[in-house]
């Protein structure tokens, strides 16, 4: 089986998208449009540009965005959350560059039980004092500053913020 279509079997369906219709075919999975992220106002993180756009929070719309910060996967555009180019990969880059850690747990694109046991074990009362820091500010600070601080802040930091700097990071 191609990953092509793999992939589209776990974002639609099995039999929607591996079986050509009528024929008992595997066939490959079609890429689904790409997200646009545009009118970026200065500043602005991702949950206030979700809600900007859609008029109040919008789950699809704000894991599309997260998604739209990634480097370019075949798997991404399948499931619907590839920038359609890079000047909209770079929005989303700036968008999730300017968000707060807070708004990032506050608004998991997962819940899951895994999920829930990475939230009990996260050091509250350093994420707390992290509360308002960027993820932005979390990237310049993993690449300047020291190890030891860099572990000092580890046990607060959740999976979804560790998640969204790795998106910021490139391979230099």
């Amino acid at each position: 089986m191609q990953r092509r279509t793999f992939l589209g079997a776990l974002a639609g369906g099995v039999a929607a998208s591996m079986i050509h219709a009528g024929t008992g075919r595997l066939g490959a999975a079609e890429p689904r449009p790409g997200v646009s992220v545009q009118n970026v106002r200065e500043g602005e993180g991702i949950i206030e540009y979700v809600e900007r756009v859609s008029g109040a929070f919008d789950a699809t719309l704000y894991r599309q965005v997260l998604g739209a910060a990634n480097d370019f996967k075949e798997g991404d555009q399948i499931v619907g959350v590839a920038a359609t180019d890079e000047k909209a990969r770079r929005n989303a880059r700036r968008l999730l560059s300017n968000t707060t850690f807070r708004d990032i747990d506050s608004h998991p694109p997962h819940s899951d039980d895994l999920f829930r046991v990475v939230r009990r074990t996260t050091d509250q009362t350093i994420a707390k004092r992290l509360a308002e820091s960027t993820i932005g500010a979390l990237k310049a600070r993993l690449i300047a500053d020291d190890e030891e601080s860099i572990k000092s802040i580890m046990p607060g930091l959740s999976s979804d913020v560790i998640g969204c700097v790795a998106k910021l990071m490139s391979n230099e």
